[in-house]
C-alpha cells in the first residue's frame, strides 16, 4: 500500500496510528483490566512485540501508554509542516521535505509538550 498511496509515508503513518489507537483502546478497556487471563495475554503479546530499555519499569511503560492515550484523546494526529511529499534528494529515492520555516518550531513544541492540534499541517 505504501507505494500506491498518493500520500506515501504520511498515509502509512496514519494507518499505523489507527492500529496503535485500536490496540491501546483494547488494552485499557474494562474487559481487559478486569480479566487476569486477558492481562496475561496482553503482557505476553507486548513482551514479544516490544523491546524496551532494561532499566524501564512498569511505571515507565504505564506513563508511555497514558501519553499515547492522552495524545489520541486530544486529537493530536497528523504530520509536521511539510513542503513536499515527493522530495528526491540526489536521485536516491523520494522523501518527505519539511518546511524550513515552521518545522523547527513544531519540533520545539513537541519536545516541550506544548504541541496542539493547530500546530499540525501548517504551511
Amino acid at each position: 500500500m505504501r507505494k500506491s498511496d498518493p500520500t506515501g509515508d504520511i498515509g502509512r503513518g496514519l494507518r499505523q496510528r489507527a492500529v496503535i489507537s485500536a490496540v491501546v483502546s483494547k488494552a485499557v478497556s474494562t474487559s481487559t483490566l478486569t480479566s487476569f487471563s486477558q492481562q496475561d495475554t496482553l503482557v505476553d503479546a507486548g513482551t514479544q512485540a516490544l523491546t524496551v530499555d532494561e532499566n524501564a519499569s512498569m511505571v515507565d511503560l504505564g506513563k508511555m501508554l497514558l501519553a499515547f492515550r492522552s495524545a489520541s484523546n486530544a486529537g493530536l494526529t497528523g504530520a509536521p509542516p511539510i513542503a513536499s511529499l515527493d522530495y528526491e534528494p540526489g536521485g536516491i529515492g523520494a522523501a518527505v521535505l519539511l518546511e524550513d520555516t515552521t518545522a523547527p518550531e513544531f519540533f520545539g513544541k513537541l519536545r516541550e509538550g506544548t504541541l496542539t492540534t493547530a500546530d499540525f499541517n501548517q504551511s
